[in-house]
């Protein structure tokens, strides 16, 4: 159908192939990180009640992801929950679908953290406000 528009001058740009997805490489976390960021975890599990597993899922009342977390903790705590799933993954993950929800199973927050080179240099350059 697009080549008979294009025949008929109905389209301005040549069609072509799609692209080849990207294939992403997933990092290799340090022990030392992987250990630092189960600390973090577990403080916050035992200062604001945050409940986290391995598979990048974590439960907080609103009130509180509101109220204790300023805007910093809210961008850097599903970091902190990607890399604490690579770490525990069997072996080391490329991307990580993160969701924290309240108490009542309403999400919160839900992003894709990107664990690859590229990703970890977007990550540290994010805005520490």
């Amino acid at each position: 159908m697009c080549a008979i528009l294009c025949l008929a001058g109905g389209c301005d740009s040549v069609v072509s192939e799609p692209e080849a997805p990207v294939t992403k490489t997933a990092v290799e976390i340090p022990e030392a990180q992987c250990k630092a960021v189960d600390k973090t975890l577990k403080d916050l599990a035992d200062n604001n009640g945050l409940v986290f597993k391995s598979d990048g899922t974590a439960m907080v009342e609103q009130a509180v992801w509101y109220a204790s977390f300023s805007a910093a903790h809210r961008t850097t705590i599903p970091t902190l929950l990607a890399v604490h799933s690579s770490c525990s993954a069997p072996s080391p993950l490329a991307e990580v679908q993160v969701t924290v929800t309240n108490e009542m199973g309403v999400i919160i927050t839900r992003e894709s953290v990107e664990l690859t080179e590229r990703g970890l240099q977007a990550l540290a350059s994010r805005p520490k406000s």
